[in-house]
C-alpha cells in the first residue's frame, strides 16, 4: 500500500498486528491516561473507537496504489498462522486465493484466508483494545468500518458480530436520512442478546443534510429504537464550520443549526419511548443463519469495489440476504 495525504503520509496501520496495536495505545491512550487517568470511570466513563478495520481484501478501498483492487491484507505473521491454524501453506496455494482454481466459484483457501485475518484483527486490535480499556476503567463502544452489507463487511472486516462481542456496548453507525438497512441492527441486537449486553449504541444522522427536520430526526431514530437500538450517539455538534469543515457530514446539532434551541423537544420524546421499551422483553422465535462466510470463500481481485460487488455470484447472496428488510418492514 502507498503512503498518501489521507493517512498523514503514511499507511493505515496494521490491525493485525499486536505490536502494533500495543504502540497506538501506548501513543494514545496511555496519554489520555496521563493526563486525565483521575477522571476515568467518573466523569470520562469510555472511549469510541471509530471505523477500525483490518483492510480491503482485494476491494481497493483507501488504496490509492495502481489496480488497487489486486491489493489484500498482509501481515508479518500471516503465512505461519496459516500454516499453524488449518495446515495449509498459504505460499503455495497463493493462486487459488487469488483466482478461481479449475473455475470454481468457492475455494477452501479462500475462506481459510479470510477466517485468519478475522481471527488476527480480533486477537490482535479488539480484544488487547478492550482489555486496556477494561484495566483502566473505562467502557468501549463505537462501531467498526461499514457494516451495510455482506459485501462491505467481507471486504474491510469479516464479520462485524463476530467484533461485538468486544466492545461493552457494541455499535453501529447508520448514515443518512433513508437508510433502512434493519440488518445492521439486528446483527447487533442479535449479538447483544446472545451475549447478555443491555446496551446498544448507534451513530445517526450523519450525511442527513441541513434540509432535514425534526420528522425526520424522529423517523431514524424510531426504527432503531424499535430493533434494540437504546444509545443514541448524535452525528454531530461541530466546533467550527470554518473551512472543510462546513461539509463533514452535516447537518450540525448545535449553534449553526436554527433550530437547535429547540432539539429538547426530540430527546424529551425519545427519552420517554427509551424508558417504555425498556420495559419488555423481546420476543426472539425465529432463528436466521447469516451467510457471511458464505462470500468469505468468493474473493477474487476486484469481485468488490467500495461497499458493492462486483460479482455476479455475490450478487445473487445480496439480494437473497436484503430480503430480510421485507419482514422487518411488517
Amino acid at each position: 500500500m502507498e503512503k498518501e495525504s489521507f493517512y498523514n503520509g503514511y499507511t493505515y496501520v496494521d490491525t493485525m498486528n499486536r505490536e502494533a496495536t500495543e504502540y497506538y495505545l501506548q501513543l494514545t491512550h496511555e496519554k489520555y491516561k496521563q493526563f486525565s487517568g483521575d477522571r476515568f470511570g467518573s466523569s470520562i466513563k469510555g472511549i469510541f473507537t471509530d471505523e477500525p478495520h483490518r483492510g480491503a481484501v482485494m476491494n481497493g478501498f483507501g488504496i490509492q496504489n495502481e489496480d488497487p483492487g489486486y491489493l489484500t491484507p498482509w501481515t508479518p505473521k500471516l503465512f505461519a498462522e496459516y500454516q499453524r491454524k488449518f495446515g495449509i501453506d498459504l505460499v503455495e496455494n497463493l493462486p487459488e486465493l487469488f483466482l478461481r482454481k479449475n473455475g470454481e466459484k468457492v475455494s477452501y483457501v479462500k475462506w481459510c484466508y479470510v477466517e485468519l485475518l478475522q481471527e488476527l484483527f480480533l486477537q490482535n486490535y479488539a480484544k488487547p483494545y478492550l482489555e486496556w480499556c477494561q484495566e483502566n476503567g473505562l467502557q468501549v463502544t463505537g462501531h467498526v468500518l461499514h457494516e451495510d452489507n455482506l459485501t462491505s463487511q467481507v471486504a474491510l472486516s469479516g464479520s462485524v458480530m463476530r467484533y461485538y462481542e468486544y466492545m461493552d456496548l457494541p455499535g453501529i453507525d447508520l448514515l443518512s436520512e433513508h437508510n433502512v438497512s434493519f440488518w445492521v441492527v439486528k446483527q447487533l441486537s442479535s449479538v447483544a442478546r446472545q451475549l447478555g449486553k443491555p446496551w446498544m449504541l448507534s451513530e445517526l444522522y450523519g450525511c442527513t443534510g441541513w434540509q432535514m427536520g425534526f420528522q425526520g430526526h424522529k423517523e431514524v431514530g424510531d426504527w432503531q429504537s424499535l430493533f434494540g437500538i437504546n444509545v443514541r450517539c448524535h452525528h454531530l455538534s461541530w466546533y467550527t464550520m470554518e473551512g472543510e469543515a462546513k461539509r463533514d457530514f452535516p447537518a450540525s446539532i448545535h449553534f449553526q443549526s436554527g433550530w437547535w434551541k429547540e432539539y429538547k423537544a426530540v430527546e424529551d420524546y425519545f427519552s420517554r419511548l427509551g424508558f417504555m421499551l425498556q420495559l419488555g422483553k423481546p420476543e426472539c422465535d425465529v432463528l436466521v443463519i447469516h451467510p457471511v462466510e458464505s462470500v468469505w470463500c468468493q474473493v477474487y481481485p476486484n469481485w468488490s469495489k467500495t461497499l458493492m460487488t462486483q460479482s455476479e455470484d455475490v450478487i445473487e447472496l445480496e439480494k437473497t440476504f436484503s430480503l430480510s428488510r421485507s419482514y422487518f418492514s411488517h
